[in-house]
């Protein structure tokens, strides 16, 4: 019986398969497939989770992976590590790691299942997620299907974590040298070339910045100062904005069909008074955030309140 995941289809050629050197961020087939099989493992065996994510993040160091380049290569303007092809394959990857009983029944698009009890489970149309996610409902399977690409910024999230923790080691032996060399003699050295390269993206917008990993790190100490007035709301607004539309759907977007909000399921039966004031509530912080970007502020007011795009 077949187990129901789709089959990858040949992809063609893609440049950047066949440049060479440490600047280009394509990996190979064999070191993907280095990779994908320790995603394999790690979501098939949860008592070793840890210790492959480790390994995946080690591998990504050792083959020179910078994290700015784990990203979807379908992405305009992306430099990714990975070819259309291999970044199908490390979705693949998390999917041959699903408890056989979901593997039975996934395809990537709900109309591919089949409904059929014969094959040994049945689909259900309007079913809920379930705890083990083995049961096979739509959630379960929207669920499932996107967690394969969040695994791989779950892995590009671990990753920036480890090289700052390399930073720190690298710092270390910095110091300990005889006579003790900067930071920047050590990224000169061809095996410090990931941290000497990597960069990390924070923030949303035109909050947005990108650092180098030592600068990010470096500046993280002094984040935690707390922020001038407008620079509080307008993080505020930010999530608020996100928090909101994740219920209530994106303006003018539609309210009956399955992108439209959490608030419209029918089986949370929430009030028609809620559902409106949440919209309303939306639309109101959308127009404030808007109206604040395009606010002039004066020296006086920045030095007291901050901008509220943080420069």
């Amino acid at each position: 019986m077949s187990l129901g995941l789709y089959s990858l289809r040949p992809i063609g050629k893609y440049p950047m398969d066949t440049l060479l050197g440490s600047n280009d961020p394509a990996l190979p087939d064999e070191k993907v497939k280095q990779l994908t099989d320790l995603v394999t493992i790690s979501a098939r065996d949860l008592g070793r989770v840890d210790i492959t994510n480790a390994q995946v993040c080690d591998k990504y160091m050792t083959f020179n992976v910078l994290p700015q380049h784990i990203c979807s290569p379908n992405v305009q303007d992306a430099v990714s590590c990975f070819t259309e092809e291999s970044w199908q394959l490390m979705r693949q990857a998390w999917f041959n790691g699903q408890d056989d009983m979901i593997r039975l029944w996934f395809c990537e698009s709900w109309n591919d299942v089949q409904d059929n009890p014969a094959l040994g489970f049945a689909k259900i149309e309007g079913g809920a997620v379930t705890l083990d996610h083995i049961k096979c409902t739509k959630p379960n399977q929207e669920f499932i299907r996107d967690n394969a690409t969040t695994e791989i910024y779950n892995g590009k999230k671990r990753y920036e974590k480890y090289l700052k923790l390399e930073l720190n080691d690298l710092k270390e032996k910095c110091a300990s040298e005889n006579p003790p060399i900067s930071l920047g003699e050590a990224f000169k050295r061809d095996e410090n070339y990931v941290l000497a390269n990597a960069t990390i993206t924070t923030g949303y917008g035109d909050s947005k910045e990108t650092l180098p990993l030592a600068d990010h790190v470096s500046k993280a100490v002094y984040a935690k100062a707390a922020l001038k007035h407008n620079q509080q709301v307008k993080n505020w607004a930010d999530l608020g904005i996100k928090l909101l539309t994740r219920a209530a759907g994106a303006t003018g977007g539609s309210k009956t069909d399955d992108t439209g909000g959490l608030l419209y399921d029918e089986k949370l039966d929430v009030s028609k008074a809620q559902l409106n004031a949440t919209s309303k509530m939306r639309d109101q912080v959308a127009k404030f955030d808007e109206l604040m970007k395009q606010e002039a502020l004066t020296p006086e007011q920045v030095e007291a309140l901050g901008n509220y795009i943080p420069s």
